[in-house]
């Protein structure tokens, strides 16, 4: 297992936070701290997807939905310890977060939550992965307007700043549509997940997150409507069709 010294990860009770912890896990990289974000876990689905080819490892990822973050990377044997608070901006989080001294902190925070100014203003710089190619698809549900436009899954990794999706970009991939039915919960957090896990090789072998790229971000999409929603998910049930 390779250190990713001077990076943590904040993770929330969410698929994408399990997706996140347990790539890394597979492609051999362990986070430095773990912090978890106390709220009240998302419901288990009973099913394992199909193993998904994670870039860069030889070994499909088996993603297991079911197992909570906090309990895989304890399990793993990561730092792993608790934010005072549910609210990522609040002030002992801050303080907390201070007292940690790390450099990067990966985000995967719960949905709709932006970084104040406040927490924004530390040293650590925060690393995130939206769901949506940026910055032609930002905001909310930018992943799903993507989908219908493009027939295609977008992800853009970038450093996050005071703006929605407006931050320095450091990587940016599309995905094909039909790996899972079940956007929210399987292809969205585990195509986020081989994204970072990508940009994280980067640094690992070249000992920089290289270049990042400013994008100028001209409309947000926030909560799509549900027959938009609809037509997009068709290019999940007909194989991208």
């Amino acid at each position: 297992m390779t250190p990713l010294a001077g990076i943590g990860l904040i993770m929330a009770p969410t698929f994408r936070s399990r997706a996140y912890v347990q790539a890394l896990a597979h492609a051999g990289y362990a986070p430095a701290l773990c912090l978890a974000i106390p709220a009240d876990e998302e419901q288990p689905i009973g099913r394992r997807p199909a193993p998904f080819p994670l870039d860069g490892v030889d070994r499909p990822f088996q993603f297991e939905p079911d197992t909570t973050a906090r309990d895989f990377a304890e399990a793993a044997g990561w730092a792993v310890e608790s934010l005072p608070e549910t609210d990522v901006n609040g002030a002992a989080n801050i303080a907390a977060l201070k007292a940690y001294d790390l450099d990067v902190l990966i985000y995967s925070g719960l949905p709709k939550v932006l970084l104040k100014p406040d927490i924004l203003a530390l040293r650590t710089r925060f690393l995130h992965v939206h769901g949506g190619y940026l910055p032609v698809y930002s905001g909310a549900t930018g992943f799903y307007f993507g989908l219908l436009v493009e027939g295609k899954l977008g992800n853009t990794a970038f450093w996050m700043d005071q703006g929605i999706d407006t931050g320095a970009v450091l990587d940016r991939a599309w995905y094909p549509a039909d790996h899972d039915p079940d956007i929210d919960r399987i292809l969205d957090p585990v195509t986020r997940a081989d994204l970072l896990v990508r940009v994280l090789r980067h640094r690992a072998t070249e000992r920089t997150f290289g270049q990042a790229e400013n994008l100028t971000t001209s409309e947000h999409f926030y909560v799509i409507h549900p027959v938009l929603k609809h037509l997009a998910l068709r290019f999940t049930d007909d194989g991208g069709a």
